[in-house]
């Protein structure tokens, strides 16, 4: 077999058999990638000979990403479910403010931005669809959840200069740098999937795409670090409701940090079945832990009645406890 590519603006992974005479071809190493105008179709394959493992990895990945998709979605709405009596009672009963609309905005914009993402993703769709939705469709995933807040003004412009950074990139190349995959040429009509294409053509693996995930792992990290380093000066640690912030923001910063790398690890491998698997849950995954963070720490420093009651009967049990010891010791 001898391999051949064109200037990629879109993936396609085939074989050309020997003796193919094409001036518009470029001659590459022994790769099996090939990158072809986003314009070429199923019959301008005609004749040309397509690597079984390569169609049966198409599918895999289709099939990952509508998996994986749904079961985001799925996880997100059942944990709404769950929280929706909490979020009745020490949120939408209270009174308006920063932290309200930073809740609605991650809680609501997933679930009203969502079905159109798994309308593109699970169903069906033709290439000419897939090349008018496929922008609106990675814009609209464009985060919205970010917020930079704090008492020291140094604290705010990094977070402001790092998120900004991480707009900036999610922007160009997942927003605007994705372009439809082949996996029509190979599945017939499937959903609308993005991935970057020339990363793809000439390292066999979504480099860009992977580097981005990367850069939100860094960021996470970086902002555990600030949290520690902010607690430690503003002495937040002294206090329960300060301590509680710290522990929830590490724990959900950690686990959106693993999330994100794991992302990457997928994007960066160069099994290209494996980018589907990270990419829906890095999205949604992010809000319903800011929800539950904000949620918790809401009930921390508005106990509901059932929990001062609770409080109150766990004080005096304690005591109970302590009067039964002291009076065992004297009997003693």
């Amino acid at each position: 077999m001898e391999y051949y590519s064109l200037r990629p603006t879109s993936p396609l992974f085939a074989e050309c058999p020997n003796g193919v005479e094409a001036p518009a071809f470029q001659r590459v190493n022994t790769d099996y990638r090939i990158g072809v105008y986003k314009s070429w179709t199923a019959a301008a394959m005609h004749g040309w000979v397509v690597d079984p493992s390569t169609v049966q990895t198409a599918a895999i990945a289709v099939e990952t990403v509508r998996y994986s998709s749904v079961a985001a979605f799925v996880l997100f709405v059942y944990e709404w479910l769950l929280l929706l009596d909490d979020e009745v009672m020490l949120i939408h009963s209270s009174p308006w403010s920063l932290v309200k609309v930073a809740y609605l905005v991650c809680r609501y914009y997933p679930m009203l931005d969502y079905p159109f993402v798994l309308w593109a993703w699970v169903a069906d769709h033709t290439t000419s669809t897939c090349q008018h939705i496929i922008r609106p469709l990675y814009i609209s995933l464009f985060p919205l959840q970010v917020s930079a807040q704090g008492q020291r003004k140094f604290t705010l412009v990094i977070l402001s200069i790092a998120y900004g950074a991480l707009m900036v990139l999610v922007l160009w190349f997942i927003c605007i740098g994705f372009d439809p995959t082949a996996s029509h040429l190979f599945v017939g009509n499937t959903g609308c999937y993005g991935d970057d294409p020339y990363s793809v053509a000439a390292h066999g693996r979504s480099i860009r795409t992977g580097l981005v995930f990367l850069f939100m792992c860094t960021l996470d990290i970086g902002v555990i670090f600030l949290v520690l380093w902010h607690a430690y000066k503003a002495r937040s640690l002294q206090g329960q409701l300060g301590r509680i912030f710290v522990y929830q923001s590490v724990v959900y910063f950690a686990l959106v940090c693993s999330i994100n790398l794991l992302t990457a690890a997928f994007y960066l491998a160069p099994n290209e079945a494996l980018n589907g698997y990270g990419f829906p849950f890095a999205l949604i995954l992010s809000d319903a832990f800011a929800c539950r963070m904000i949620l918790h720490l809401r009930r921390q420093a508005s106990p509901t009645e059932s929990v001062q009651l609770e409080e109150q009967s766990r004080v005096v049990r304690e005591a109970f406890q302590q009067q039964r010891t002291i009076t065992d010791i004297l009997s003693v």
